[in-house]
C-alpha cells in the first residue's frame, strides 16, 4: 500500500499545495517503514520521520494561518480552522509520548490511520473552504 497525492486535494494555491504534498510524502515514509517485512528495527528511522513530520506540520500550520490572517479571513472560520490545527497537535504529541519500543505496529498503524483521515478530511473540507476566498485575493 502506498500513500498518493490526489488531484482533489489540490488548492491551487502552489504554496499549500506544495507542503500539503510534502505532508503527504512524510505519511507515504511512515508507511513504507512499517511495511517492512525484515528482523530490524526501525525504531530510530521512525522517530526522524515522525519529527519531521510533526516539525514541519507546525511549521504548515503557522504558514496558513499567517497567510489568512494576513488576507483578513472570516475571524469565525479562522477560530474553527486553529481549532482543528491544535487539536491535531495535541493528538501528535499524545502519540508521540506513546512507548514505540512497546508496541511499535500498533502505534504506527494507528498513527497513519490517524494522519490520513485526518488530512484528508481536513484538506478537502477545511481548506477547501478558505482556497477560493486567498484566490480571489490574488494568492496563487
Amino acid at each position: 500500500m502506498s500513500i498518493e497525492w490526489k488531484t482533489e486535494y489540490n488548492l491551487n494555491i502552489a504554496e499549500i499545495d506544495e507542503q500539503h504534498q510534502k505532508l503527504i510524502s512524510l505519511i507515504s515514509d511512515m508507511l513504507d517503514v512499517t511495511n517492512r517485512d525484515d528482523d530490524f528495527d526501525h525504531y530510530d528511522e521512525i522517530v526522524a520521520i515522525f519529527d519531521e513530520l510533526s516539525d514541519y506540520t507546525v511549521k504548515h500550520f503557522a504558514f496558513e494561518e499567517e497567510l489568512l490572517n494576513t488576507h483578513n479571513y472570516s475571524s469565525m472560520d479562522m477560530k474553527i480552522h486553529e481549532l482543528e490545527h491544535s487539536s491535531f497537535v495535541r493528538k501528535v504529541v499524545q502519540i508521540r509520548q506513546q512507548d514505540l519500543d512497546k508496541n511499535e505496529q500498533g502505534i504506527l498503524k494507528d498513527t497513519i490511520q490517524f494522519l490520513l483521515g485526518w488530512i484528508g478530511q481536513h484538506i478537502l473540507d477545511t481548506d477547501q473552504k478558505y482556497a477560493q476566498f486567498l484566490i480571489e485575493r490574488g494568492v496563487k
